[in-house]
């Protein structure tokens, strides 16, 4: 088994930024979280007019880093049962991709953290327990703070595959093969 952060390839896709900073703020607050999140009245998201590149089905925001995915990813999300997700509607193409699911699943004696003084602030290396992981999580660490980061299975990997999902990439963190 293979895990691996899901990002998104902006240097092939657009991005996009929300155009209310007070919202962008809102909805930063609450992101990442592994919590349901309610998104202001006045919410507007808006693709980087800058960029040549075409959209694809995700769009991370640069802000709030936030993964707004449209109807048709949506669709193949919904179909994995495995994973506790919600979609929190954005407008008329895209919905909030809301994660539900966090796990304490680093292997605390192997993974090497980056520190500032005694805090964690984030993981250097990562080494995940040897269990069966869904095919979308985030991580918590042992001070409780939750990775900004999704995690992602090769289950995953393949359905986005599958379905020609387009807009992501994967970038392998862990293989339990190595360990």
């Amino acid at each position: 088994m293979k895990i691996y952060i899901l990002e998104t390839d902006i240097d092939n896709y657009k991005g996009c930024y929300i155009k209310n900073e007070e919202t962008d703020r809102k909805i930063l607050r609450q992101f990442n979280k592994g919590i349901e999140i309610s998104i202001p009245s006045d919410f507007q998201l808006e693709y980087d007019r800058d960029s040549n590149n075409p959209a694809g089905d995700i769009c991370e925001c640069y802000d709030c880093r936030g993964f707004f995915i449209n109807k048709k990813f949506m669709a193949v999300l919904s179909d994995i049962s495995q994973i506790n997700i919600r979609f929190v509607p954005l407008n008329d193409d895209f919905v909030l991709l809301n994660n539900l699911t966090v796990l304490d699943c680093l292997d605390r004696k192997k993974t090497k953290y980056k520190y500032f003084e005694n805090d964690i602030l984030g993981v250097e290396q990562y080494y995940f327990k040897e269990n069966n992981y869904p095919p979308l999580f985030q991580v918590k660490l042992q001070n409780q703070l939750i990775i900004r980061d999704y995690f992602v299975t090769d289950e995953f990997i393949d359905i986005v595959k599958k379905n020609n999902i387009k807009g992501l990439k994967f970038k392998e963190i862990w293989d339990r093969e190595k360990d």
